[in-house]
Parts: structure tokens; sequence; C-alpha cells
């Protein structure tokens, strides 16, 4: 009877024991047994292709914090990177959300990486669930490869285009635009123009609240690198003039990386909160795009002064930069 009693304990012991979850930082670190690669998703968990999840995607087995087998962003139109809504000061009135990121690549050839399902080589996909009439809307994205023709224009309906420029040494496209909600359809959808190459892409939607109706953008400012590439790649701007007190300043940066793959951790400018960061794999990994953007209330009126930010990777490349002063009501 001992001998029957030590044997049930060594059969349950290891039933006792928890498996530790398992953490990533980038997608490379995510693949089954099969080979299967899968995505680490920003909740540093890996998740895996399902055409069962509206999202697409499940966390695998090892994910921690209640999330294992559970569907990624089923549901929900960001891309699963959570609520994302920056309030630098209440008092001012204006507040920055993201409304939704997409996100596209199939270079890498072993795996598609895509959000939401209907992003593709040829066309791209943002989902509008959660904006409001009277929001401004932002949109900022950029694709690997392209032309000064690439995004349409307006690249949504109802849209006025800031900034559409091709640039850097392997090549890249990226475009800024804006409009105020009213009435907007669940989802904004185009296709590529000419010069599209692996299509990396990666785009989000941001909603300002409290800016006022007529004339918000008060000042706008892009620019890009060119010349030799640098790691790491140091986004700068001379930054923007605000007129009255109480803007609110949406700093928006990426980078033409000139080899792939890679990923990148980012350093936003002194003092500004982050609303989105994210590369064409859906986390801080990519093929050939990452996208960075972060937001500060400007209390008095005047010029910012230059604003930067840092990506920091394992390859040369490129910045660009935008910079939009909203005023409040």
């Amino acid at each position: 009877m001992g001998g029957i009693r030590w044997l049930l304990l060594v059969v349950l012991l290891p039933a006792c024991v928890a498996e530790e979850p398992y953490h990533c930082t980038s997608g490379g670190q995510c693949a089954r047994s099969g080979g299967s690669a899968g995505t680490c998703e920003p909740s540093g968990f890996c998740s895996f292709a399902d055409p069962g999840c509206g999202g697409g995607r499940r966390y695998g087995s090892h994910a921690g914090d209640g999330l294992a087998g559970e569907c990624v962003a089923d549901g929900i139109s960001d891309g699963g990177l959570g609520d994302r809504t920056v309030t630098p000061d209440a008092g001012s009135g204006l507040s920055a959300r993201l409304i939704s990121a997409s996100y596209y690549t199939d270079w890498n050839g072993s795996a598609t990486y895509e959000y939401p399902p209907e992003m593709s080589k040829t066309a791209y996909h943002i989902r509008t669930d959660g904006v409001v009439d009277g929001d401004l809307l932002l949109i900022i994205a950029n694709v690997d490869n392209g032309s000064g023709t690439v995004w349409p224009s307006p690249v949504a309906p109802g849209f006025t285009q800031l900034a559409e420029n091709f640039f850097g040494n392997d090549g890249q496209t990226y475009v800024v635009a804006w409009k105020i909600a009213a009435g907007e359809p669940t989802s904004y959808a185009g296709a590529y123009g000419n010069g599209i190459g692996s299509s990396s892409a990666v785009l989000h939607l941001i909603a300002v609240s409290g800016a006022r109706a007529a004339s918000p953008i008060v000042d706008f400012r892009t620019q890009f690198g060119s010349g030799t590439g640098a790691d790491p790649v140091v986004a700068s701007s001379p930054g923007v003039t605000t007129t009255v007190p109480g803007c609110l300043v949406i700093y928006a940066a990426g980078v033409d990386w000139e080899s792939a793959p890679g990923s990148n951790t980012s350093v936003p400018p002194d003092g500004y909160s982050v609303i989105a960061d994210l590369g064409d794999r859906g986390d801080m990994s990519w093929d050939w795009t990452s996208q960075h953007i972060a937001a500060k209330l400007a209390p008095t009126a005047g010029p910012t002064g230059p604003i930067s930010a840092t990506f920091d990777g394992p390859h040369n490349g490129l910045p660009w930069t935008a910079v939009i002063a909203i005023a409040p009501r």
C-alpha cells in the first residue's frame, strides 16, 4: 500500500507545477514546433494565425494573464493594442486616442502578418469603430517602396492630404491626412497606386476630441532624410509654431529601413506621451516598415523648438517626420 501511495505521488506531482508563461519581445521569438511563425503581441505573448478569430489570430497555449487560447483583437478595431488615449492636460479639453492600427507584410516568405484581414499586397483597410462625430481624424500611414502617388488622394473619403512623400535609399512612401468626422463608415478602404513593392505597411487612425471645427490645424511641418542611413535613426523635426494657448502637438515618424528583417525600440520626444508604436509584423518587429506617434500639450502659444525621437534597430535607415499643431475649441 505504501508503494502505491508513492506511485500516486509521483504521478500527481507534475500536475502541481505550473508552467511559467512564455514572454516575447519580437515576432521572431514566436514559432510552433511545426515551423509556423507567430506574432509577438503588445501584451508580450505569442499568437498564431487562426481564421476562427475575428482578428485572425489566437494566443498560444503558453500566453499568460489568462490570455492562453483566447482570440486576439476579436471584435477590437485597433489590432489588439488596447486603449491608447492621451490627455496631456484635462483642462485643455483636447485628447488624442488611437482608433485603429492596420499592418501588413509577407515579404519574409514564410508567413503573412496582417490586421485587419482585409489588408493585402494591393490594398489597405482602416477600421473606424469608436469614431465620434466632431472628432478631428488623422490618417498617418507609411508603406515600403511606392511612389508619390501610391496613396490615393484623398486616402479616404473626405480627407485632406497634408503630405505624401516618397523618399529613401530603399524607398518608402508616407501619407498624412485629416478631416472632421461626420457620419463615418465602419471602415475606409483603398487600393495602392503605382510603384508598390513589398507592401509592408503600417497605418494608424487617430481621433482628437476637443479640437475646434473650423481650421483646427494651425501649423504642420514634415521632412524626410536623405543621403547615408544611420543606426540608431534619429527622427528630428524643427517643430511647429502654435498660435493659441493649449494646442495639442502630434508628432509622427517612421523609418525607411535599408535591410530586413528586424525590430526596433523607440524613444519618444522628451515630454511626449506615446499613442502608437508599431512595425509591419504587428509588434515592434518588421520586414521593412515601422511607425511611431506621440502627443504633447503646448500650454502657451509660440514655437515648440526641435522635436525628435529615436529608433534603435539592427540596420541603417532614414527617417521621416510629420508634426501637427491642433487648436482647442
